[in-house]
């Protein structure tokens, strides 16, 4: 059901061309006295409240796919995908020889068919696992090893997905933006931002020091941020380790800072947080709401639920929902797996784009290049129920009520009505935020 339904059983069957202002103004009426009734939390506030800025106001309210799709998709799930048992030998789920590039391989790349699921739920933007935790590149990199060789675990040519994605994404008017694990690093042997031991590293994997794993991984970022267009989003997955500093320097310099960076708390003006779960239920701040704002300044990787703005500190730092379609929690595709109901489906766009978040949506694209029919299926269907209830994601479409008291509404109100976009950034004047419990 949609909850905006419940407001508009009141009007039903009220003439519309001559009294859409009128229908317009009471439904802004119970929307105001449905927030107003709930009971508020009244925090006092004396330094300057945070705005956002433009990008992460444009983020808020909407959708966007995630993709998932490299070496891991032929081998199986998981971060990395890629693993002892695969490297050289053959997965009981997969394909053998993980190490080998030639394991990659796609019998239909077809990333049109990928084009026509983002724009059948209504993403504004999409988001490439340019690379995964195996070390695999989606594009014909430049870069070299320390001992001057090319870095040659990559697409090849004819399968470089990341120049596809972004002509096929550029051509439908849809934001673009990659992932890029700084984490994790398979094919030199990295795991959670540090080099492992060489004694450690399997036939295959390439031997380095931190530094020079460091300087590689800042090297493929700058190509990725200077060479494939305007950025909508990056991926920090995991955070940058101790590279932090460096990918700060590199945002502000590339085409990355004019997107909204995951997890980029301190690294990007136009960070935002995960929500702290891929339940599609983000955990919940003071009050039961899920703030747009963030207590920190240089904030953690995650922070979770958010909190009121309490200090001179306090950053915006909206919550990203990142959820899949695979009901095990499977980024990648993982065949035969069952898929979420439309039901849940719902429930998780009304927990980010209806509770002030967005939603970032799996897109496992399957082994031979394409959105798996099945997986098709759902992402119309679930289009198809977000147009019959709101038009278009809930946020966008909003009433625009604005309600000029500068209340700090992160409250997740799921009514499919939303506060006027503009207004967020120039109307945190009074010195009190509310908060509502839910």
């Amino acid at each position: 059901m949609c909850i905006r339904d419940r407001y508009q059983r009141r009007v039903r069957g009220r003439p519309e061309p001559k009294m859409a202002n009128l229908l317009l103004l009471l439904m802004a009426t119970i929307a105001i006295s449905a927030v107003l009734a709930a009971p508020f939390e009244l925090i006092p506030h004396v330094s300057p409240l945070p705005i956002p800025t433009k990008q992460q106001l444009a983020y808020q309210g909407q959708i966007s796919a995630l993709i998932h799709f490299g070496m891991a998709t032929f081998f199986h799930d998981g971060d990395p995908g890629c693993d002892d048992s695969n490297w050289n030998g053959c997965d009981p789920k997969g394909g053998c020889n993980s190490s080998n590039v030639a394991s990659f391989n796609p019998t239909n790349l077809n990333v049109s068919s990928w084009v026509e699921s983002f724009e059948a739920i209504g993403a504004s933007s999409a988001v490439l696992t340019a690379k995964h935790g195996c070390g695999f590149l989606g594009w014909r990199t430049n870069t070299t090893l320390p001992d001057g060789t090319p870095y040659r675990y990559h697409v090849p040519d004819h399968l470089n997905v990341v120049e596809q994605f972004v002509t096929a994404t550029e051509a439908a008017g849809i934001g673009h933006g990659f992932y890029y694990s700084l984490t994790n690093n398979f094919y030199l042997n990295v795991a959670s931002h540090s080099v492992r031991p060489p004694s450690t590293a399997l036939p295959g994997q390439v031997v380095v020091s931190q530094t020079e794993f460091e300087q590689l991984a800042l090297a493929q970022v700058t190509e990725l941020w200077t060479q494939f267009g305007e950025l909508t989003e990056i991926w920090l997955d995991g955070g940058c380790g101790d590279m932090c500093d460096k990918v700060a320097a590199l945002v502000g310099t590339t085409l990355a800072k004019d997107a909204v960076a995951f997890n980029g708390g301190g690294v990007s003006a136009s960070a935002v947080r995960w929500c702290g779960t891929e339940s599609g239920q983000p955990t919940k701040g003071p009050g039961g709401a899920v703030w747009s704002t963030a207590d920190c300044g240089w904030c953690p990787s995650g922070s979770g639920s958010g909190a009121p703005p309490n200090s001179t500190n306090a950053t915006w730092y909206p919550s990203a929902v990142d959820v899949t379609l695979q009901a095990g929690d499977h980024w990648f595709f993982t065949p035969g797996d069952a898929l979420n109901p439309l039901s849940t489906l719902v429930d998780m766009y009304h927990n980010s784009v209806g509770s002030n978040g967005h939603l970032e949506i799996d897109f496992a694209i399957d082994r031979t290049g394409g959105v798996d029919p099945r997986h098709a299926r759902a992402y119309l269907e679930f289009g198809a129920w977000i147009k019959s209830c709101y038009g278009s994601p809930a946020f966008t479409k909003g009433l625009g009520l604005g309600l000029g008291l500068g209340l700090g509404l992160g409250l997740g109100l799921g009514l499919g009505l939303g506060v006027g976009r503009q207004r967020l950034q120039r109307s945190w004047r009074v010195g009190v935020v509310g908060s509502r419990s839910t």
